[in-house]
């Protein structure tokens, strides 16, 4: 049995939390196709059971993200959520943005390993 996985809205615990991140939201703004973030999966039976994960961004059509799992989620239990599955996210969704994953104004990606 599968259970469907939900995206937390980061940005709405940081506001009720007092928390603003202007570094991230700048960082958001500077996002290109290619680069990775990492998004933080719910599952709908255990609200206590979640996980981080790294995604690649595959496109960006109209304000919204479309990426795919950079590697499976090991906490989700039977979840067909699998390295390689697509997610669509908004920008509410990122919950950080590794540095060794992003562009810089060039083009070239950075390497912090």
């Amino acid at each position: 049995m599968s259970h469907t996985v939900e995206i937390e809205n980061i940005e709405k615990m940081r506001s009720q939390a007092g928390i603003e991140d202007d570094e991230l939201r700048e960082d958001i703004c500077r996002l290109q196709v290619g680069d990775y973030v990492k998004l933080t999966l719910l599952t709908d039976n255990d609200r206590l059971r979640s996980e981080t994960i790294l995604v690649r961004i595959t496109s960006m059509p109209n304000g919204a993200y479309r990426g795919k799992l950079a590697e499976t989620p090991e906490t989700l239990g039977d979840s067909t959520i699998r390295a390689g599955s697509f997610v669509t996210f908004n920008k509410d969704h990122i919950h950080s943005i590794p540095k060794q994953h992003t562009r810089h104004k060039s083009g070239t990606q950075q390497r912090g390993y």
